[in-house]
């Protein structure tokens, strides 16, 4: 009995050295944990700011962008897309129409004419 005592005391003995070196262990690597969350936290601070300010920007770019698309699609969708369509191809005649007139130089000669009659009014 007294063997068997002995090597219970020793296998105990053995399992409290190693217990001790594994606690050991572990403080030194919750300690190195801890430096780590030191280092790691202020920069993941920095990284999180970044980013929400990135977001706040694509936010606020995205804002701009839509708002005009919004105006754009609701001008096809109203009433008056009709009106102001009819409106834009007359422009577009009266455009062509005046690149005609110049060409043929009957702007020059009105111009000309308007400036000799405005300067006779004023003699």
């Amino acid at each position: 009995m007294a063997d068997s005592t002995n090597e219970v005391n020793q296998l105990l003995e053995g399992t409290t050295e190693s217990m001790e070196r594994t606690k050991a262990v572990l403080r030194d690597l919750a300690n190195e944990l801890a430096s780590l969350v030191e280092i790691v936290g202020p920069q993941l601070d920095k990284q999180i700011f970044a980013l929400r300010q990135a977001r706040m920007t694509v936010t606020t770019e995205i804002r701009e962008i839509l708002t005009p698309l919004r105006d754009i699609r609701k001008f096809f969708l109203e009433d008056d897309y009709d009106r102001e369509m009819i409106r834009l191809e007359r422009f577009v005649v009266v455009c062509k129409e005046l690149k005609e007139l110049k060409a043929a130089g009957v702007l020059d000669a009105v111009s000309d004419t308007i400036i000799r009659l405005s300067i006779a009014e004023k003699k």
